[in-house]
Protein backbone atom coordinates (compact mmCIF):
# COMPACT_ATOMS: atom_id res chain seq x y z
CA UNK A 1 0.00 0.00 0.00
CA UNK A 2 2.66 2.65 0.95
CA UNK A 3 4.43 1.54 -2.59
CA UNK A 4 1.22 2.46 -4.02
CA UNK A 5 0.86 5.63 -2.30
CA UNK A 6 4.24 6.66 -3.17
CA UNK A 7 4.00 5.74 -6.91
CA UNK A 8 0.54 7.68 -6.91
CA UNK A 9 2.41 10.68 -5.83
CA UNK A 10 4.92 10.64 -8.15
CA UNK A 11 2.79 10.19 -10.82
CA UNK A 12 0.79 13.42 -9.48
CA UNK A 13 2.03 15.89 -6.75
CA UNK A 14 -1.56 16.46 -5.98
CA UNK A 15 -1.67 13.05 -4.60
CA UNK A 16 1.55 13.40 -1.63
CA UNK A 17 -0.56 14.18 0.72
CA UNK A 18 -1.34 10.63 2.37
CA UNK A 19 -1.30 8.32 4.93
CA UNK A 20 -2.06 4.74 5.84
CA UNK A 21 -5.29 4.70 8.62
CA UNK A 22 -4.42 1.43 9.26
CA UNK A 23 -6.02 -1.84 8.96
CA UNK A 24 -9.87 -2.50 9.23
CA UNK A 25 -10.41 -5.42 11.13
CA UNK A 26 -7.35 -6.55 13.98
CA UNK A 27 -8.98 -10.09 13.52
CA UNK A 28 -7.47 -10.43 9.72
CA UNK A 29 -3.35 -10.49 8.82
CA UNK A 30 -2.74 -6.84 8.39
CA UNK A 31 -2.04 -8.13 4.51
CA UNK A 32 -5.28 -9.18 4.35
CA UNK A 33 -6.95 -5.60 4.82
CA UNK A 34 -5.30 -2.30 4.20
CA UNK A 35 -6.75 1.38 3.80
CA UNK A 36 -4.83 4.59 2.97
CA UNK A 37 -6.24 7.83 2.32
CA UNK A 38 -5.21 10.88 -0.15
CA UNK A 39 -6.10 14.35 1.49
CA UNK A 40 -7.66 16.44 -1.09
CA UNK A 41 -8.82 19.34 1.49
CA UNK A 42 -9.82 19.45 4.84
CA UNK A 43 -12.31 16.20 5.46
CA UNK A 44 -11.87 15.45 1.89
CA UNK A 45 -10.21 12.46 0.58
CA UNK A 46 -9.31 9.70 -1.43
CA UNK A 47 -9.84 6.12 -0.03
CA UNK A 48 -7.78 3.35 -0.81
CA UNK A 49 -9.37 0.11 0.39
CA UNK A 50 -7.25 -3.40 -0.68
CA UNK A 51 -8.52 -6.58 0.80
CA UNK A 52 -8.85 -10.17 -0.56
CA UNK A 53 -11.77 -9.22 -3.07
CA UNK A 54 -8.85 -6.63 -4.83
CA UNK A 55 -8.64 -3.12 -4.59
CA UNK A 56 -11.64 -0.14 -4.10
CA UNK A 57 -11.05 3.31 -4.51
CA UNK A 58 -13.65 6.08 -2.44
CA UNK A 59 -13.99 10.08 -2.71
CA UNK A 60 -15.15 10.59 0.73
CA UNK A 61 -16.50 13.86 2.25
CA UNK A 62 -16.46 12.81 6.35
CA UNK A 63 -17.36 16.44 8.13
CA UNK A 64 -15.66 16.91 12.26
CA UNK A 65 -16.79 20.23 12.41
CA UNK A 66 -20.49 21.93 12.50
CA UNK A 67 -19.33 24.61 9.75
CA UNK A 68 -19.13 21.89 7.45
CA UNK A 69 -21.79 20.48 7.57
CA UNK A 70 -23.90 24.03 7.22
CA UNK A 71 -22.11 24.72 4.62
CA UNK A 72 -22.82 21.08 2.90
CA UNK A 73 -26.96 21.83 3.78
CA UNK A 74 -26.27 25.36 2.43
CA UNK A 75 -24.85 24.07 -1.07
CA UNK A 76 -27.25 21.33 -1.45
CA UNK A 77 -30.20 23.59 -1.11
CA UNK A 78 -28.95 26.46 -2.83
CA UNK A 79 -30.41 25.83 -6.41
CA UNK A 80 -27.15 26.18 -8.71
CA UNK A 81 -24.83 24.16 -6.10
CA UNK A 82 -27.22 21.31 -5.51
CA UNK A 83 -28.73 20.78 -8.99
CA UNK A 84 -24.57 20.66 -9.74
CA UNK A 85 -24.03 17.91 -7.23
CA UNK A 86 -27.41 16.03 -8.71
CA UNK A 87 -26.40 16.28 -11.85
CA UNK A 88 -22.54 15.18 -11.14
CA UNK A 89 -24.12 12.33 -9.18
CA UNK A 90 -25.82 11.06 -11.91
CA UNK A 91 -23.44 11.44 -14.10
CA UNK A 92 -20.51 8.57 -12.31
CA UNK A 93 -20.66 5.56 -13.87
CA UNK A 94 -23.03 3.03 -12.39
CA UNK A 95 -20.48 1.01 -9.82
CA UNK A 96 -19.68 4.57 -8.10
CA UNK A 97 -23.16 5.83 -8.15
CA UNK A 98 -23.99 4.14 -4.96
CA UNK A 99 -23.89 6.63 -1.70
CA UNK A 100 -22.96 5.90 1.61
CA UNK A 101 -22.94 8.34 4.47
CA UNK A 102 -25.34 7.89 7.30
CA UNK A 103 -28.02 9.88 6.27
CA UNK A 104 -30.23 11.21 9.64
CA UNK A 105 -33.86 9.81 9.45
CA UNK A 106 -35.33 13.44 8.87
CA UNK A 107 -34.97 15.90 7.40
CA UNK A 108 -33.35 19.12 9.24
CA UNK A 109 -35.87 21.41 10.23
CA UNK A 110 -34.78 24.53 8.43
CA UNK A 111 -35.74 22.38 5.01
CA UNK A 112 -38.88 21.67 3.91
CA UNK A 113 -40.11 17.96 3.43
CA UNK A 114 -40.76 18.29 -0.01
CA UNK A 115 -37.85 19.92 -1.23
CA UNK A 116 -36.44 18.52 -4.40
CA UNK A 117 -33.00 17.30 -2.69
CA UNK A 118 -34.09 16.38 0.76
CA UNK A 119 -32.35 13.08 0.32
CA UNK A 120 -28.89 14.66 0.48
CA UNK A 121 -29.95 17.00 3.02
CA UNK A 122 -30.31 13.81 5.06
CA UNK A 123 -26.50 12.88 4.79
CA UNK A 124 -24.27 13.95 7.35
CA UNK A 125 -21.48 12.75 5.17
CA UNK A 126 -20.92 11.31 1.61
CA UNK A 127 -18.76 8.26 0.16
CA UNK A 128 -18.62 7.28 -3.40
CA UNK A 129 -16.92 4.22 -4.24
CA UNK A 130 -15.46 2.64 -7.61
CA UNK A 131 -14.46 -0.91 -7.23
CA UNK A 132 -11.28 -1.82 -8.78
CA UNK A 133 -11.07 -5.16 -8.34
CA UNK A 134 -8.53 -7.95 -8.23
CA UNK A 135 -7.38 -8.62 -11.53
CA UNK A 136 -3.58 -9.33 -12.71
CA UNK A 137 -2.94 -5.75 -12.98
CA UNK A 138 -3.30 -5.08 -9.81
CA UNK A 139 0.59 -6.92 -8.77
CA UNK A 140 2.09 -4.73 -11.85
CA UNK A 141 3.01 -1.42 -12.28
CA UNK A 142 0.25 -0.95 -14.36
CA UNK A 143 -1.92 -0.35 -10.86
CA UNK A 144 -1.04 3.25 -11.11
CA UNK A 145 -3.14 3.74 -14.08
CA UNK A 146 -5.53 2.34 -12.84
CA UNK A 147 -6.09 4.13 -9.59
CA UNK A 148 -5.37 7.67 -11.62
CA UNK A 149 -8.23 6.64 -13.49
CA UNK A 150 -10.00 5.64 -10.83
CA UNK A 151 -9.44 8.99 -9.44
CA UNK A 152 -10.37 11.04 -12.41
CA UNK A 153 -13.95 9.25 -12.20
CA UNK A 154 -14.25 10.52 -8.50
CA UNK A 155 -12.94 13.86 -9.56
CA UNK A 156 -16.06 15.71 -9.55
CA UNK A 157 -17.22 14.65 -6.80
CA UNK A 158 -14.39 15.90 -4.64
CA UNK A 159 -13.95 19.00 -6.39
CA UNK A 160 -17.63 19.79 -5.71
CA UNK A 161 -16.71 19.71 -1.52
CA UNK A 162 -13.17 21.21 -1.40
CA UNK A 163 -15.50 24.26 -3.83
CA UNK A 164 -18.90 24.17 -1.96
CA UNK A 165 -17.99 22.86 1.42
CA UNK A 166 -14.32 23.30 2.62
CA UNK A 167 -13.65 26.40 4.39
CA UNK A 168 -11.78 28.90 2.15
CA UNK A 169 -8.42 30.02 3.92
Amino acid sequence: MIALLQDLAEADAAHEDFTVEGFVSPHYGRWQHQFAAIRIARNVTIGLAFDLDGLRLSGNWWPVDPDQLRRYRSAVAAESSGVELVDLLRRLPEPSRSLIGGPMKRLPRDHPADHPRAELLRHRSLTSEVPLGCEDWLHTGQVVDHVLAGVAELRPFTTWFTTHVVAKV
